[in-house]
């Protein structure tokens, strides 16, 4: 231990106080001896060097024992004692990454021996905390995903520790909550991502932020496209002939009665629009792209010739006829022609409007028109009855004709 003093007894004096013994046990060396200048008037101390003399062993001198230096810490401080009598300076142990410690300084690592003149300092890290907002779009651009991260931070601090001639660094730490977001600053978030504020759907996010927990939520929407209805149509009328009905009954049916063909009388329905064309509504996504929709198709519904097309939306018939239906044009015929022979393959004919047959009307066949009925070929055991004229370019044999039967009608 070094005391400054004027002389050596002033110095053992010191020495005897500060080690708490009799100056019999001490030993002292001169380091810097006093010394006078400008004829004494300036006098400068000297320093000595005391250390206690030990005989015996290294605990005891006479009556005198050793003790070791401590080194307390107490709300943050150091508190340093040196040793006493030979005794062991302190010691820090530094090891916990979130204490640093600095001696005189420099940055402290490890155990390090401590006196009471050094200058000990400890900086307890801190971690701030933080919430985190990350917004993703889904690939095609419908839905955007808010995720909320909330991270919180540690504020680290020394514990106390009792005195002792080696102390660990021990840290402890406060946590510190991550700090609140506000719905405005969500929503600008999802703006700055090119989320258009007309798809943000609010109540969703008040309803994440609501949770303390970490998660994610669809917090908008876009418009998903309506594609177009396409009008339709239902005709009222057979397209094509068809097998006689009565064949799948107990009537008594003519067997060349198999074949129908459909006909129709002045003022029948024979077409109507049900459901007129909507027209689609496109889309647009989140950030604002247009999502086209499927436009509506009109279906062609057009009256031809025998026909009248009424209030837009209905075809009614002006002559009697058969019904043809080409391209969404209906039409009404007013004569039926028949390209070869009534044989057994067409069956008899029955037909309201005019017939023509460009061929002959073979035994036991019936041709029946409402109209006038012209037959180029031949007419063989037939029955030939229309509503108005009949003309027979052929031969006619035993054959029972009737013209003129709707006159007679009436």
């Amino acid at each position: 231990m070094l005391f400054e003093a004027g002389s050596a007894q002033e110095a053992l004096s010191k020495a005897e106080k500060h080690f708490n013994c009799d100056r019999s046990y001490l030993r002292l060396y001169t380091i810097k001896p006093p010394r006078s200048m400008l004829w004494g008037f300036i006098k400068r101390r000297g320093v000595y060097r005391v250390e206690v003399y030990r005989r015996k062993s290294k605990e005891t001198v006479g009556d005198y024992k050793a003790i070791d230096g401590t080194i307390e810490i107490k709300e943050g401080v150091a508190r340093v004692k040196n040793p006493v009598g030979g005794g062991k300076y302190p010691s820090l142990i530094v090891n916990d990454q979130s204490i640093e410690v600095y001696i005189n300084g420099k940055r402290a690592v490890g155990s390090c021996v401590v006196t009471e003149k050094d200058w000990i300092q400890f900086i307890p890290k801190k971690i701030h905390p933080v919430t985190r907002v990350e917004v993703k779009v889904t690939p095609d651009r419908m839905q955007a995903i808010l995720k909320i991260e909330r991270v919180p931070g540690r504020k680290y601090f020394l514990r106390d520790i009792e005195a002792s001639n080696s102390v660990m660094i021990s840290g402890d730490y406060e946590e510190i909550p991550a700090p609140d977001i506000s719905v405005s600053q969500c929503i600008q978030e999802l703006i700055k991502n090119g989320v258009l504020p007309e798809f943000i759907l609010i109540e969703e996010i008040e309803k994440l932020l609501k949770s303390s927990k970490n998660g994610s939520a669809v917090v908008a929407r876009g418009r998903p496209p309506i594609d177009g209805v396409d009008s339709r149509v239902k005709y009222f009328f057979v397209h094509r002939s068809y097998r006689n009905p009565d064949f799948n009954t107990d009537k008594k049916v003519d067997m060349m009665d198999h074949t129908i063909i459909p006909t129709v009388k002045v003022g029948e329905i024979l077409a109507e629009k049900i459901v007129p064309a909507i027209p689609g509504m496109d889309g647009m996504t989140v950030t604002g792209e247009v999502i086209k929709a499927r436009p509506a198709r009109e279906a062609v519904f057009k009256a031809g010739k025998g026909a009248v097309l009424l209030d837009n939306n209905r075809i009614v018939a002006t002559i009697p006829g058969r019904p043809v239906l080409e391209r969404g044009i209906v039409r009404v015929n007013p004569v039926l022609t028949v390209p070869s022979d009534v044989n057994v393959d067409t069956g008899n004919i029955r037909f309201d409007g005019d017939v023509v047959v460009n061929g002959d009307v073979k035994d036991g066949l019936k041709v029946v028109a409402g109209g006038n009925i012209i037959v180029y070929g031949n007419c063989y055991h037939a029955t030939i009855k229309g509503g108005r004229n009949i003309e027979i370019y052929g031969k006619v044999i035993r054959c029972k004709i009737m013209a003129g039967s709707n006159i007679i009608q009436y």
